[in-house]
């Protein structure tokens, strides 16, 4: 009977050993699990976030510049009062530094461009490269006013910057706002469009006001 009852006692501590070497595998293995769970999660969020940026000017692409628009179109439109505004922006003569210098210049034009538009705006506001030439600025909580003054300030910061460079460097601008103009995203940007195209045909056509070649060297390419 002693036997018996040793033995039981010896089965049950193994058994309670056994269960207790389980229960720590088990959560060293949910431990790893974690941790790879985890850096999976950062990766894709990391991915996610490479795939909403340009690769050149790590600007937002047009792909976050759509997002954000219409996110703010629809916030805007549960607020009555609430005023936006939408710039579009492309460099001029960027076709002549490529021709010119090589598509290595005309890389290095677009990120001091960039550079400068996204210095030049509020925390608040979005600047993404559309693709090629071409940018766009989201300006919340800016009337149609707001936004001229902010064009200005932009013209002027981006001839000052090409001031400094051996290739001088313009912008034009169009603006479209709402909800004077519209509330819908592709209204509102066919509108910004079209008044860039605008400023553009009317800089061509006053030869003086463009930035001059003249003396212009490789030196640009750094």
């Amino acid at each position: 009977m002693v036997r018996f009852i040793s033995t039981a006692r010896t089965a049950r501590r193994s058994a309670g050993a056994d269960s207790l070497h389980s229960g720590r595998k088990l959560l060293r293995r949910l431990r790893d699990e974690n941790v790879f769970l985890t850096r999976e999660l950062e990766e894709l969020r990391e991915l996610r976030q490479l795939a909403h940026l340009d690769a050149l000017t790590g600007l937002p692409n047009r792909r976050l510049f759509e997002q954000r628009l219409a996110e703010e179109l629809s916030r805007a439109s549960r607020n009555p009062s609430s005023r936006g505004s939408l710039l579009a922006v492309d460099v001029n003569d960027l076709k002549l530094v490529n021709d010119r210098f090589g598509h290595s210049a005309g890389d290095h034009v677009l990120r001091d461009v960039a550079g400068v538009l996204r210095g030049a705006l509020r925390t608040s506001d979005v600047c993404c490269r559309i693709g090629g030439d071409e940018f766009m600025i989201l300006l919340p909580d800016t009337d149609a006013p707001g936004a001229r003054l902010v064009m200005a300030r932009l013209r002027v910061a981006v001839i000052r910057e090409g001031s400094r460079q051996e290739v001088p460097v313009s912008i034009s601008i169009g603006c479209s706002s709402w909800p004077a103009d519209s509330w819908v995203a592709t209204k509102l940007v066919a509108k910004a469009d079209r008044a860039m195209y605008a400023e553009k045909r009317r800089l061509r056509r006053r030869p003086g006001r463009r930035p001059s070649w003249t003396g212009v060297t490789l030196s640009l390419v750094k």
